[in-house]
């Protein structure tokens, strides 16, 4: 398996812990929130790193991992105020989600943007799931509910942005199936 492959299914697992997270606020909205803090914080570490690491990858598209150096800085400096700060981020934690679910929301709409004019069919997919996660970041951004649909409203939230993660990464992450086995190198025939 290359480590694009291997890169691809961490991404998309990690899309998926997001999306049972997400579900998990829904469902259990009494969750703690310096428990709720120091979860975000884990994954946002996990998630930063493998932006970081994508980023570094030889993708072919250039479409999925292309502003994720950025986005995987940030993310991990997240991560850190989340597990370090607990205390003082606890207020503002809606905000903070929110904000990050915008900001990733846009560089999807600028990749699902670069994806049509590279000629992706798929192009408007992303668009869409760029556009959903956006607005459901946004909310958070504005957000004026009650502490128990507040923790709703962010497993909403993240779990839109999971399922909008796995459909980016599966749509623009490809890897040659047939050449998974080829070790290139130099060689002389004789």
């Amino acid at each position: 398996m290359t480590l694009l492959r291997k890169l691809r299914a961490i991404h998309n697992a990690l899309a998926v812990a997001a999306i049972l997270f997400g579900l998990w606020l829904l469902l259990r909205p009494d969750t703690s929130a310096v428990l709720l803090c120091r979860l975000l914080g884990m994954c946002a570490l996990a998630v930063g790193a493998a932006k970081i690491a994508g980023y570094f990858l030889d993708d072919p598209y250039r479409l999925a991992f292309q502003f994720d150096f950025a986005l995987g800085v940030f993310t991990l400096l997240t991560g850190a105020f989340l597990l370090f700060r607990t205390g003082s981020v606890l207020r503002f934690l809606p905000l903070l989600i929110g904000l990050y679910i915008v900001i990733e929301s846009l560089f999807r709409l600028q990749g699902a943007l670069d994806a049509r004019r590279f000629g992706l069919r798929s192009w408007w997919v992303l668009l869409l799931a760029a556009l959903v996660a956006g607005v459901f970041g946004a909310l958070l951004l504005f957000a004026l509910f009650g502490s128990r649909l507040l923790t709703q409203a962010c497993g909403l939230a993240i779990l839109i942005s999971g399922i909008s993660s796995l459909i980016f990464t599966s749509l623009t992450v490809h890897t040659n199936k047939k050449n998974d086995d080829i070790i290139e190198g130099d060689f002389t025939v004789r």
